[in-house]
Formats: structure tokens, sequence, C-alpha cells
């Protein structure tokens, strides 16, 4: 794996960046795995949380929070995983990814607290969690999915000792995509990717409506 030229037909790529795909792992799912998994994997990793802490996740349904949500279930982290739509809701109740509780952002307040918050939508939502992080927790950014900004009272922040943080591991990526290709060999986590065929629709059609739970693969048609 690289960071750039993911359009390129050759890539020289570095060995440290590189894994072995188990034959029991299809095309589809091994390329949607390396960025989401990498960032899933590498997030509760920095959160340092043991096993019986507690996790939000919003964007749950999303590429990297599906994941996430599984890694930190099997690490024994209870997980609340946030879905932004009722849908997004409905989906996480009845999908394998199976969090501790599922909540829906509009009925927010939220009862409880969390040691911890990944948040990839940004926007209210960030702002009114904040409420529910517990004194010297910490709060991971890894996106702006709503597009909103965020109007943070920083005096929380400041007054409880809450540390607000971004994503910045782009290590070399070869011995982590080896444990998740192992993971998801062993059944242990679910790569929810979805083919819906040649990048053609993406042309075509408004992406958005291409959108399903978890990631999106396309078909790239051969010169």
């Amino acid at each position: 794996m690289e960071f750039f030229g993911a359009w390129s037909q050759y890539r020289v790529v570095d060995r440290a960046n590189v894994a072995i795909v188990p034959e029991s792992v299809s095309a589809a799912v091994a390329a949607a795995l390396p960025v989401a998994g990498l960032t899933a994997l590498r997030s509760l990793r920095t959160l340092h949380l043991q096993p019986g802490q507690s996790l939000a996740v919003t964007g749950a349904t999303g590429g990297v929070g599906h994941l996430l949500v599984q890694l930190a279930m099997h690490a024994g982290i209870k997980v609340s995983a946030v879905a932004h739509s009722q849908r997004g809701f409905d989906w996480l109740q009845a999908s394998n990814v199976k969090p501790n509780e599922v909540l829906l952002a509009k009925e927010y307040p939220f009862e409880g607290t969390f040691d911890a918050l990944v948040d990839t939508v940004g926007g209210d939502l960030l702002a009114h969690l904040l409420d529910n992080v517990v004194p010297n927790g910490t709060v991971l950014i890894l996106g702006v999915a709503s597009g909103q900004v965020a109007s943070i009272d920083t005096t929380i922040l400041v007054s409880r000792g809450i540390d607000l943080i971004s994503y910045k591991d782009y290590s070399p990526a070869g011995e982590d995509l080896n444990t998740l290709l192992t993971l998801v060999d062993e059944k242990i986590i679910k790569v929810y990717a979805d083919n819906i065929g040649s990048w053609d629709k993406v042309i075509k059609q408004d992406f958005l409506h291409l959108l399903a739970p978890g990631k999106v693969t396309l078909n790239v048609p051969q010169d």
C-alpha cells in the first residue's frame, strides 16, 4: 500500500507496505480493507483503551466506522455505535457488526458516558457528544462527513481535561495489513464491501445513490 497513485496502472511499492491476501478473502474485500481498516485499527490503538472501557463511534455504518466497532468489540471494549439515519440504525441492529448498543443521532441527548469518542461526522453531533465524554477522556477526529462546522465550547475540554486529537498515523502498513487480513480470514471481523459494478456508473449516475453501509467497490474497465 502507498498513499498516492491509486489510479496508476503500475506501481512500485516498498515491501513494508504490502501483505499477502489469503485465498478466502475476495478481491473486493481486499480492495476495501486497507485505508478504512488501517484507520480503524490505528485509531483504536491510539486511544489506549483497556477491556471493559467504553467507546462511542459516530458514522458507525461507514467504511471506517463499521470496522472500528468490530475491532473494539474484539478487544473487549464496550461500544456505542451512533447512526446518523434510521436506515443506518436498522442496519446496525441487523448486521453482524453487533455493537453493545446502537444510538440514533437525532435522539440526542444520550444517557451514560464514554471513555473515548471517535468522530467521523463532525458538526453539531460532535459538539453535543462532548458532554458524554468522561473527565480525562479522549476525542479522536477522523472526518467531517456532515459537512458542518462544529461549534465547540473549549471550556469543556479544559475543565474536564479532555484530549481532542486528530488521526496522523501513516507508518508502514504491511504488518497491520497482515493483522487485518488474518482477522478477516478467521472471520473475527467482516468487511461489508458492496461491489456495484462498472466505474461507468459513477459517470452516468449520482454517486450518492450508489452508496451502501460499509464500503463500495467498483470495477475499472481495462483498456
